[in-house]
C-alpha cells in the first residue's frame, strides 16, 4: 500500500502529552517543605544539631527542585517548540529490529526504521527523564515488529508518533 494512502492513528503527541515529569522535581519541593516544616516538630534533644541542619537540607532541596526542573521542562518545552514551528525530521517507515524492554525497565526499548534512505535508531525506556514518547510494549506501548509508523523526530526523540492500523 503507498505511504499516502495509509490512514495513522495518532498516539503520542508531546504537545498533548504535556509536562509529564513533574514528580522529579516535586521530590526537592517534599523535602523542602519537610524541612520548612521540621524544627516546630524536632524533640529538645535533637535541638542540638542547630538551626544550620535545617538550612542545609533545605537549600540542598531547593538546589534539587530547581534544577530538576530547569533540566526536565527544559527538554520538554524545546521539543513542544520544535513541534510547533515544524523543525522536525519527518520519518516515516516499518518497525524493525525491535528489541522489547523488561518489566523492570533495566534495558532500554530499541528499535529503527528506514525513511528515505536512511535508518532512524529509537532507544528509550518508561522510567527514564527524557522527553518526547518512550511507553515500552511491556506498559502498554504500541510499537512492535513490522508496524508502520510515521513519527516526528527531534534530535532523535519521538516528539509525535502515528500508528497504521
Amino acid at each position: 500500500m503507498p505511504p499516502d494512502s495509509l490512514h495513522y492513528r495518532l498516539v503520542y503527541d508531546v504537545a498533548q502529552a504535556g509536562y509529564t515529569d513533574w514528580w522529579f522535581p516535586g521530590i526537592g519541593v517534599a523535602f523542602l517543605a519537610l524541612a520548612l516544616v521540621s524544627p516546630h516538630f524536632r524533640r529538645k534533644e535533637t535541638r542540638s544539631l542547630g538551626p544550620w541542619a535545617n538550612h542545609l537540607v533545605a537549600g540542598f532541596a531547593l538546589c534539587w527542585a530547581v534544577g530538576a526542573f530547569w533540566s526536565t521542562y527544559g527538554g520538554y518545552r524545546s521539543m513542544r517548540s520544535a513541534l510547533r514551528s515544524d523543525r522536525f525530521t519527518a520519518v516515516e517507515g516499518r518497525v524493525r529490529n525491535f528489541q522489547p524492554s523488561d518489566p523492570g525497565d533495566h534495558k532500554n526499548e530499541t528499535w529503527e526504521v528506514e525513511s528515505g534512505g536512511r535508518v532512524y535508531h529509537y532507544a528509550y525506556v518508561r522510567s527514564s527523564l527524557t522527553p518526547g514518547f518512550r511507553k515500552t510494549s511491556v506498559h502498554g506501548g504500541p510499537i512492535r515488529e513490522g508496524l508502520r509508523v510515521r513519527i516526528a523526530d527531534v534530535d532523535g526523540y519521538i516528539a509525535r508518533l502515528e500508528v497504521a492500523p
